[in-house]
């Protein structure tokens, strides 16, 4: 660049000096930037919503807890054990909804998930169900 005034001296810079100056001055421009703006951070998510997404099982096993106790969340139940079941009828009404609400295939037989053949249905025959019908929305 040449000569720099600072007061009545006149001071030579050679030009890797007045490269890291300038980048040096990039620098702080940047960061002052990056305060003021309201952006600060990294996106780790997509900013797109996908297509289709799969239903996880954990809303599900929210279903199967509503199931049994008639409604109400708040309740402790014990699921895993495999004695809690849930009548054939109420999954069968509660699997027909959903199959609606989602508009997906509505074609299943709810007897072939209950293995044991008493007219109730267990939390691993839900999962079962879940597993077969790989529910999308």
């Amino acid at each position: 660049m040449g000569p720099v005034r600072t007061g009545h001296n006149a001071v030579e810079r050679s030009p890797e000096e007045e490269a890291r100056m300038l980048e040096h001055k990039n620098y702080l421009e940047e960061q002052k930037l990056m305060k003021s703006s309201r952006w600060t951070w990294e996106f780790t998510t997509p900013l797109t919503v996908p297509a289709v997404q799969a239903v996880e099982l954990f809303f599900f096993h929210r279903v199967f807890k509503r199931l049994k106790t008639g409604g109400r969340l708040d309740e402790d139940i014990d699921i895993l054990d495999g004695d809690t079941e849930v009548p054939l009828v109420d999954f069968q009404r509660a699997m027909v909804r959903f199959f609606r609400a989602i508009r997906g295939p509505q074609k299943f037989d709810v007897k072939d998930y209950d293995k044991n053949s008493n007219g109730h249905i267990n939390w691993f025959e839900f999962c079962k169900f879940w597993q077969k019908n790989d529910v999308q929305v």
